[in-house]
């Protein structure tokens, strides 16, 4: 799990350093981490700096005891975020709260923002 979260930290650093400084520069970056049982809390910044401290911190707890709260996670980061917003989702697990799948769809769909997932 550390080496997922090791790409995760290189993709989103990529990503940002993509955008910074550019018309594509989003005004603000939010972060809502996830796993077995918990998601959350949503942390919002609009320094690019501050955000890859926050992804820098993330760490990897126990292990093995997938799906986790992907959705969940999801739905707060889309109901957090401004209309139109990109959202990338990286996780190395099943959504174990797939009852959420239909409720998150309508979320997408209502807000125009697009989410990809790693």
């Amino acid at each position: 799990m550390s080496d997922d979260i090791a790409e995760v930290r290189r993709i989103t650093s990529s990503i940002i350093n993509s955008k910074t400084g550019s018309a594509n520069q989003p005004s603000e970056y939010i972060l809502v981490p996830f796993n077995d049982p918990d998601y959350g809390p949503l942390t919002r910044t609009t320094d690019p700096d501050v955000f890859k401290r926050k992804i820098n911190a993330l760490t990897a707890d126990g292990g093995g005891d997938i799906p986790e709260m992907c959705l969940s996670g999801l739905q707060l980061a889309l109901t957090g975020s401004p209309p139109q917003t990109e959202i990338f989702v990286f996780t190395d697990a099943d959504a174990k709260d797939l009852s959420l799948k239909s409720t998150v769809l309508a979320l997408i769909e209502r807000t125009k923002s697009s989410v990809s997932t790693s």
